[in-house]
């Protein structure tokens, strides 16, 4: 406000007037013209006190406004305050949610392959025990063979002392034979060695028995022990064969250790990094942000979509919320007509429900039976049919500038004419390299001109490069805009 204004020289120039006429009253002894100075100063004051308490009143009026906007500040801040403390809770608790998911499927991840491990180091014990139990059977026989041997040992040691005893008697004979002539002229002793030769005869016989029986015995010793040989190198065969089990065994119950070793180092890197990153994105804020904007473009789908049923569950492969929420709004804006979406999943859901609003269509192409059929049943039961179509068509090789990609089959999108929206997020990479470049080499002419072409994942080397041939390949392909952190586009021919 300016020093000087009109109402402030008016009053001084009427104070300069009533100073001068009091002057000249006093100077002329003029009582009228004293009178008048003095009623002039008289209601020059008291415009000045009306003046002074206005201002004071006005400046009042602004300290009470001023006070009235420090409190709705102090209000809003202590709502804001209040709201960050339960987006705070909530974050910690989907936080907690996702660790606890996490850390179970870890666990669960351990038990089995602990379990595994167990199986595994419960057959290499199994072998043992059996190995341990054929190390007990050739010991017995090892043993019985060394019994057997000495037995054979001791029944030639006897055939040895009856052969002795044998040439011993025969010994005698030849004596007594040789006396026998002696006493032969002497018709006394005749008797006498007719007796002795009968008693030679039967010595003899029965020596010749016991000769044979030993002879046979000896044979049979004899062969058993040439089998000893042939035993024997079963026996080595067996411990060599026992040798090797006890070695593979050995592998395998290094290798499980190794194995062992080996899951519990990556389960750690599994779970420790990802909690270390996750930990390092909470600190840093940017998780409870993308937390409050995912929450915030849900919310605006629902608004937007008016939902008459649940929604399926989102999983890692799901296309985020907020170009979720952007795509929507594109198609209820720009009211396309077909919008043709490589894979199928709760996106699907959401676009056959904004092109319900538009009177457009949703075509979708699914190579997997069980993912086709589950989003088929979430369309009825969202009564969404006649806006969105799911359609199985399985991979089938094509050869597309000189490189082989296994795609979506021919007959499922042959008829396709007239897409304004094209959504890439199948096949899945796994498929092979690449895995997602054929969609618009073979899609491209049943383009309309400004269609608007999605690619998701593009956080991957491969759905990045896919991008960058696309530019390079197709002069119609536009300039590459985000729709979310993992999700871009592009406009065709529209530079």
């Amino acid at each position: 406000m300016p020093v000087i204004t009109w109402k402030r020289a008016v009053a001084i120039a009427l104070a300069v007037i009533a100073a001068g006429v009091a002057v000249l009253g006093l100077v002329s002894g003029s009582l009228v013209l004293i009178a008048s100075s003095i009623l002039m100063g008289g209601t020059i004051l008291l415009t000045l006190i009306v003046a002074v308490y206005r201002r004071v009143g006005y400046q009042t009026m602004l300290t009470n406004r001023q006070e009235q906007k420090i409190e709705s500040i102090r209000n809003s801040v202590h709502s804001a305050a209040k709201s960050n403390v339960e987006v705070r809770k909530f974050v910690r608790e989907m936080v907690s949610w996702q660790l606890h998911t996490l850390v179970l499927g870890s666990y669960r991840d351990i038990i089995s392959k602990t379990e595994s491990l167990e199986l595994r180091l419960s057959g290499a014990d199994r072998k043992l025990r059996e190995i341990n139990r054929a190390f007990d059977l050739l010991s017995q026989r090892i043993e019985l063979l060394e019994s057997e041997d000495q037995r054979l040992r001791e029944g030639v040691n006897g055939i040895k002392d009856e052969v002795r005893d044998l040439t011993t008697s025969l010994a005698d004979l030849v004596k007594e034979h040789q006396q026998s002539k002696k006493l032969f002229a002497s018709s006394e002793s005749v008797e006498n060695i007719h007796v002795a030769v009968l008693e030679g005869t039967k010595r003899l016989a029965e020596l010749n028995v016991a000769t044979d029986k030993r002879l046979g015995e000896s044979v049979a010793g004899f062969k058993r022990l040439d089998a000893v040989p042939g035993v024997l190198e079963s026996t080595t065969k067996k411990l060599t064969q026992i040798e090797k089990k006890l070695e593979l065994t050995s592998g395998n119950a290094r290798e499980a250790i190794l194995f062992s070793r080996e899951q519990s180092k990556k389960l750690e890197n599994s779970l420790l990094t990802p909690m270390k990153r996750l930990q390092k994105e909470f600190d840093k804020g940017a998780l409870r942000f993308s937390l409050v904007n995912d929450m915030a473009s849900l919310v605006q789908l629902e608004k937007q979509l008016q939902l008459r049923s649940l929604l399926p569950a989102f999983s890692s492969w799901t296309l985020e919320p907020i170009p979720l929420a952007r795509i929507v709004e594109i198609v209820l804006k720009d009211r396309p007509q077909l919008i043709v979406e490589c894979g199928s999943g709760l996106s699907t859901l959401l676009l056959a429900y904004a092109a319900e609003q538009v009177g457009g269509k949703v075509v979708a192409l699914e190579h997997l039976a069980q993912y086709a059929e589950e989003t088929r049943s979430s369309i009825r039961r969202h009564g969404l049919e006649k806006f969105a179509e799911v359609r199985e068509a399985a991979l089938e090789r094509n050869v597309i500038e000189g490189q082989a990609f296994d795609w979506y089959a021919k007959s499922a999108w042959s008829d396709l004419k007239g897409i304004s929206l094209l959504m890439v997020d199948g096949p899945p990479m796994a498929t092979g390299e690449l895995a997602r470049y054929p969609a618009i080499p073979l899609l491209a002419p049943a383009l309309t001109e400004s269609a608007l072409v999605v690619i998701d994942d593009t956080h991957r080397r491969d759905e990045r490069a896919i991008v960058e041939r696309w530019q390079q390949k197709f002069v119609e392909a536009g300039e590459i805009f985000d729709l979310g952190v993992n999700t871009s586009a592009f406009y065709w021919g529209r530079k």
